[in-house]
Parts: C-alpha cells; sequence; structure tokens
C-alpha cells in the first residue's frame, strides 16, 4: 500500500522504494509496526495502559470432564507465566 502510495507521488515512480522512502522521509511499514508494538509493550509492562490478561490469553476450551484437568492445568501455567514475567501492576 504504501510502495504503490510513494510510487505516485510527483517525480519519485522512477525511484526504488528504499529511494522513495528516503525522499519522502517516511519509514518502512514493518518499521513502523515494530515500533508501535514495541510502544504498546513499554506502556504495558509499566503501567501506562492495563491489560486484563486473563481475559486475553486464556484458551477457550469446552468444558467437559475430559479437558477438565486440562484447562485447569493451563490456567495454572498462564497464571504463573503472568506473575512470573509481568510486573504486579497489570
Amino acid at each position: 500500500m504504501q510502495r504503490g502510495f510513494t510510487k505516485r507521488l510527483p517525480g519519485l515512480k522512477n525511484l526504488s522504494y528504499k529511494e522513495r522512502l528516503a525522499a519522502t522521509n517516511l519509514d518502512t511499514l514493518e518499521l513502523r509496526r515494530l515500533r508501535t508494538d514495541l510502544i504498546v509493550c513499554y506502556k504495558i509492562v509499566f503501567g501506562l495502559i492495563k491489560v486484563d490478561f486473563i481475559n486475553v490469553l486464556v484458551l477457550h476450551l469446552p468444558i467437559t470432564p475430559a479437558v477438565m484437568d486440562t484447562n485447569y492445568l493451563l490456567n495454572s501455567l498462564l497464571v504463573t507465566y503472568i506473575s512470573l514475567f509481568l510486573p504486579s501492576c497489570c
């Protein structure tokens, strides 16, 4: 999408994608996505935004006697993981 847009700008049609990015002072979409992901991670870790990890990360399996023990084990592992790797503020 960004490739096509920059190609339509006057005077940039015959330049390579990297040259068009440099001429327009833009970053690649991949780099922009990575930067945004890192910013969101930073905000989560330092408590600037609150994320309900239990509802986001819990596996939703049908509750039947056969998988009840599996659900309990998975939820226990998830809570342990969250408590080990995330600050208590989250």
